[in-house]
């Protein structure tokens, strides 16, 4: 069952080359086959009297015998060399294209998928998970294949040698295998624990990482990482009790085995003291038995792979099942820049009480309006429900006059650019993170956003000035220079609507001015939504619209809502006790 389940995974090309690897396979464990039965005809022609009572030794024959266990030894190294060519072209090009198949999918889930998951799981699934499975068919596969064909073939001639050895060896094949059967119920609830166990102590340990700063600074290294410690240990306990249960197993599916070869010894010996059959038999019977057995003794070790790493393919199985965010059929094109909200409602997962109630609001193209309220009030909610990280639970929010459920991410992408508080950059040059908003744009295009976002100076200066790399996450760069960066790939994207979120919150104030001017150039003639803390920055924009538990309370101008009683004035007043005299506004041209 786990088996069919993984080759479903192989389509088309792969799944061609994959069975064409299965016959290879069985053909090279064919050609291995062959010598033992060379072995017995030879053994026949040399050690059973002739019928004037000696040894009759036709030597053209066994110079034949001799040419077919060369012609055999040649084909299985050439079918093996094709068979193992087959298994990684196929294994690692289907996979090759499944991670990026699932990562497309989870491209497209809504992000309340990832909030809902550790880090380490996701990062589990995508690589350890995925490379399990990887494994059964680069690996695992082709050795499964033999430890079973090769069996198969030295039965058969056992059965020509003699069908009583025969016997006994083959039916203890089944009574070996009832005793994994017997454990595969505990076996894979035990394993399905260990993998979780897994996925927690890997999200602890990039936890760890991540937070290394704050675990230093308050002495939680090592056996004080109390969260850490647990899990590790947990992940020990299961995979001790996981492999000492999987040594039971083996080791009783061995002494089966065992027994079947005492049994073909015992059978053969009585055969032989009877007479009816030769010494040479027996001795062929013995020999044959160990290449029959073997193999399968190996075979109980990849059976409890597979099903391990079957389990494997459950976790990434329960990933591509999440339902994407619906594309439409054909992309509708929206005719111009106004974003419309009409009684937007959104719930978190299965919250009762909604993030978003009942909101309306239009940001009309060309102009700036500002989202201002207390934490918690569903502010950068809204701004992901413009740009479909999620979709709403109620109402509609449209683009010109188009739903934006009715236009594809492609195009959706096209026309929205978000700016966000926490900038993320990738382990690249600086050159290419800016490139990331247009990936056809030109060297002297990459500069020319550079100057505009005020970020070209501390570029030059970096070791390689554009070919710098920044680092994962942008580390070897401050914050402010992260942000002005993020400024310049918006600047390349030139999209028509730009949401800038809490984008000013970790600037210091050394770069403010800079990234204020970087900010009003990349805003210049668009749809800008601002969220922003600091009420000084949104003073002169065209709207402001303030909201407090999912819903909008005010509307109107930093002027009409100051002679206004009400929320927004109460913030400005508090906002006003924090700052000089006359804190300088920031105005978008």
């Amino acid at each position: 069952m786990i088996l069919k389940e993984i080759f479903g995974l192989a389509k088309g090309y792969h799944a061609r080359r994959m069975k064409l690897g299965i016959w290879y396979k069985i053909l090279e464990m064919f050609c291995a086959a062959v010598p033992y039965g060379v072995i017995y005809l030879a053994m026949q022609m040399v050690f059973d009297p002739g019928p004037l009572g000696h040894t009759d030794i036709d030597y053209s024959k066994i110079l034949m015998l001799t040419g077919v266990t060369g012609a055999a030894l040649a084909g299985q190294f050439c079918f093996g060399v094709l068979g193992s060519r087959a298994a990684f072209v196929s294994g690692y090009g289907m996979f090759c294209d499944f991670r990026m198949d699932l990562l497309t999918h989870m491209s497209r889930l809504p992000l309340g998928f990832f909030q809902d998951k550790q880090v380490g799981a996701m990062t589990a699934t995508i690589s350890e998970n995925v490379k399990m499975v990887e494994d059964i068919f680069t690996k695992v596969l082709a050795e499964m294949v033999a430890a079973f064909t090769l069996p198969a073939f030295i039965g058969l001639i056992l059965l020509v040698v003699d069908w009583r050895m025969g016997l006994a060896a083959i039916l203890s094949v089944p009574l070996a295998m009832g005793v994994l059967k017997v454990s595969q119920t505990y076996f894979t609830t035990l394993s399905r624990d260990r993998i979780r166990s897994q996925e927690t102590a890997s999200g602890l340990l990039l936890e760890y990482i991540d937070g290394i700063r704050v675990i230093r600074n308050f002495g939680l290294s090592g056996d004080k990482f109390f969260a850490l410690k647990q899990g590790l240990t947990e992940q020990r306990r299961l995979s001790v009790k996981l492999e000492v249960l999987g040594s039971m197993a083996i080791m009783c599916f061995a002494v089966i085995l065992e027994l079947g070869f005492i049994s073909l010894l015992a059978v053969g010996a009585y055969a032989m003291l009877g007479g009816e059959i030769s010494g040479a038999t027996y001795v062929m019977g013995m020999v044959l038995s160990q290449k029959f057995f073997a193999p399968i003794a190996r075979a109980v070790f990849l059976l409890v792979d597979i099903k391990y790493l079957g389990l494997a393919m459950e976790n990434i199985k329960k990933v591509m099942a999440q339902p994407q965010l619906p594309e439409p059929d054909v992309s509708a094109l929206p005719g111009s820049a106004d974003v419309t909200l009409d009684k937007v409602t959104f719930r978190y997962g299965k919250e009762e009480t909604p993030a978003l109630d009942q909101v309306s609001m239009r940001l009309k193209a060309g102009q700036t309006t500002a989202l201002v309220g207390p934490s918690g009030a569903g502010k950068t909610t809204l701004a992901h429900l413009i740009a479909r990280f999620h979709d709403v639970t109620g109402g509609r929010i449209r683009i010109g006059d188009i739903d934006i459920r009715d236009i594809s991410f492609e195009d959706l992408m096209e026309r929205v650019s978000m700016v966000l508080q926490d900038v993320y950059l990738f382990n690249d040059t600086v050159a290419a993170n800016i490139r990331l908003g247009d990936p056809d744009a030109t060297d002297e295009a990459v500069i020319e956003a550079a100057r505009h976002a005020r970020c070209h100076d501390f570029i030059l200066s970096l070791p390689q000035g554009y070919q710098t790399r920044v680092g994962e996450g942008g580390a070897r760069l401050s914050g402010g220079q992260k942000q002005r960066l993020s400024i310049a790939r918006a600047l390349l994207k030139d999209a028509p609507i730009i949401l800038l979120d809490e984008s000013t919150a970790a600037i210091d104030p050394e770069n403010e001015a800079d990234f204020r001017k970087a900010l009003a150039k990349l805003s210049r003639g668009k749809t800008v939504l601002i969220i922003a803390h600091r009420l000084n920055t949104i003073s002169t924009s065209d709207a402001i619209v303030v909201m407090d538990k999912g819903k909008v309370v005010q509307t109107g101008t930093h002027a009409s809502l100051l002679k206004t009683q009400g929320m927004y004035r109460t913030l400005w007043q508090t906002h006003c006790q924090g700052l000089p005299a006359d804190p300088p506004p920031y105005t978008i041209p």
